[in-house]
């Protein structure tokens, strides 16, 4: 956020916190000024009244009922709430400045609507302490509310009307957020265009480079229509004249050694650099603070357009990636892959890691999966790997690669020429190729059939073996360590810390229900994983 300290946010009220938009149609078909069983917003409602009866007295006579007497009718805008909430955890004041008369023109003895509004404000559950009396301001024009928001020294303001944040007086140092949910002239002042709540919250809050946005994208910038995110970071849109960009925000995961915006900022900017690559990936256009700037590529999602030759553009994209592995000096310099698989007994600690941290949870359909299949599972797998464990050496450099990790159909678009694009790199970096192929081939994001699974294994197998004599016997060895670890990895949303991130990447609903329902799914999927590895033979 573009602020000098000490930080002051301003809001407008009309159409900014207070929603009028169903209100205006309720109370004018009480009036009788439209048609009963109309359903109509604000503007269509002011259309039809002007154009019949007595046309701008009416609609006056309508402004007055709405702004004053059936006031305590309208919203608080859905969203606007939780952004008073975060400026109250973080620390920075309010303040509502609205250019608002006492009294309408055509009542001059009528209702007093600044009045009006503070009951409407006091009576806002929401809003309950957040908003005090003092902190709520009323001018009779529009230059005085500019005035009054360099006087008070704002650093934010945010307001549904272009008029007042194009206005030449309007102060150059204040970011300008227009709030327009409907059709409305853009701004051409404001940082952003904001249709709902929630992107003002991320425009103030989440730190957006909206200086390289607005480079990128022109002038004026707004959010656009939105997209579907990953399950453990946020897909922001946003579009201007000169195109359209994705901001990927990432959550802060203090647990994990590697750093998932790190990791995906510096893989897209490694693959830039190679021609192989760069066409295979989204453009990475700038980063800001826990945020990359990506092409919004055009395509659609791999998964709804599956064709004959996706394998093979797997297998192409991974094994260029060992090549410049292990031909380009800037590779080098990259750091492990998340998890990275050292060696067996690395992958075996990961394993007994997310097991114990399952267990104190208390749910009886987890703890009976644990118990009966997935302890068994796993001291079998030990048994197996004993040899491998008590005389495997930590994988040398020479024999790993470059991995994208969460590699799949389920992570690609396809774009209209037929070419993937291979997006989500968070977890990039050096891992053993075995991991790579083992997590590909049962990862249950992209379901691959039967004939894909094989394809996929025999044609990894033909191109590791020739660099690395020991890789058939490791994928054999390790193939069912890496099913239990997706089996566990499936369980995630038993845990407080990943429900927390899924629904930050909005995967995952925020009732109760919508996430036991998903714990079961998840659990059947475990259920599915734990026996699903099948050596390519």
């Amino acid at each position: 956020m573009r602020m000098t300290l000490p930080p002051l946010i301003g809001l407008d009220l009309d159409n900014t916190l207070i929603d009028y938009e169903t209100l205006f149609c309720t109370e004018a078909v009480r009036m009788g000024l439209v048609p009963a069983g109309v359903t109509a917003g604000k503007a269509a409602v002011r259309a039809h009244i002007q154009a019949h009866g007595q046309g701008d007295i009416d609609w006056q006579h309508l402004q007055t009922r709405v702004y004053g007497e059936v006031i305590d009718e309208a919203p608080l805008f859905a969203g606007a709430a939780a952004f008073v909430q975060a400026a109250q955890a973080a620390g920075i004041p309010l303040v509502i400045i609205s250019h608002k008369s006492r009294h309408t023109h055509i009542s001059p003895d009528g209702p007093d609507l600044r009045d009006a509004a503070r009951r409407w404000l006091a009576a806002q559950p929401d809003l309950c302490g957040l908003i005090e009396r003092e902190q709520v301001y009323f001018t009779d024009t529009r230059a005085d509310k500019i005035a009054l928001i360099r006087a008070l020294g704002c650093t934010v303001f945010v307001d549904d009307l272009a008029t007042v944040l194009d206005d030449p007086a309007f102060p150059p140092e204040v970011l300008a957020v227009h709030f327009a949910p409907g059709p409305a002239p853009p701004s051409q002042r404001a940082e952003v265009r904001c249709a709902h709540w929630d992107q003002v919250t991320d425009t103030v809050f989440g730190a957006l480079p909206l200086a390289r946005l607005r480079e990128v994208c022109g002038n004026p910038l707004s959010w656009s229509a939105p997209v579907g995110g990953g399950r453990n970071n946020r897909l922001l849109p946003f579009s201007g004249p000169a195109g359209e960009v994705l901001a990927k925000v990432y959550p802060h995961r203090p647990e994990r050694q590697t750093d998932s915006f790190e990791a995906e900022r510096a893989a897209l900017e490694f693959c830039q650099t190679v021609p192989a690559l760069a066409g295979a990936t989204p453009r990475l256009l700038g980063n800001g603070e826990r945020c990359c700037l990506l092409e919004r590529v055009e395509g659609v999602p791999a998964l709804t357009d599956r064709r004959s030759g996706d394998v093979a553009a797997m297998l192409a994209f991974v094994q260029t990636l060992w090549q410049v592995s292990h031909s380009q000096p800037q590779a080098q310099r990259l750091g492990a892959a998340a998890e990275a698989c050292r060696d067996a007994a690395s992958v075996l600690a990961q394993v007994q890691q997310r097991l114990d941290r399952l267990r104190p949870v208390a749910h009886p359909a987890l703890q009976a999966f644990l118990h009966d299949q997935m302890d068994p599972a796993v001291q079998d797998v030990c048994v197996r790997l004993q040899p491998r464990l008590t005389t495997e050496q930590p994988l040398p450099r020479a024999r790993r690669t470059l991995s994208p990790a969460d590699f799949g159909l389920h992570n690609a678009l396809r774009r209209p020429d037929g070419r993937l694009v291979f997006l989500d790199f968070e977890y990039f970096g050096w891992d053993d190729p075995v991991k790579l192929v083992a997590e590909t081939a049962l990862h249950p994001g992209h379901a691959l059939s039967i004939a894909e699974r094989s394809a996929w294994l025999h044609g990894c197998l033909a191109f590791y073996r020739q660099r690395d004599e020991d890789f058939p016997a490791r994928l054999a060895d390790l193939g069912p360590l890496f099913a239990l670890r997706w089996a566990l990895i499936a369980l995630n949303e038993f845990l407080p810390r990943d429900v927390t991130r899924r629904q930050f990447a909005g995967a995952l609903g925020h009732t109760p229900e919508a996430l036991e329902t998903r714990r079961l799914q998840q659990l059947e999927t475990a259920q599915s994983l734990i026996s699903a590895w099948e050596p390519a033979g």
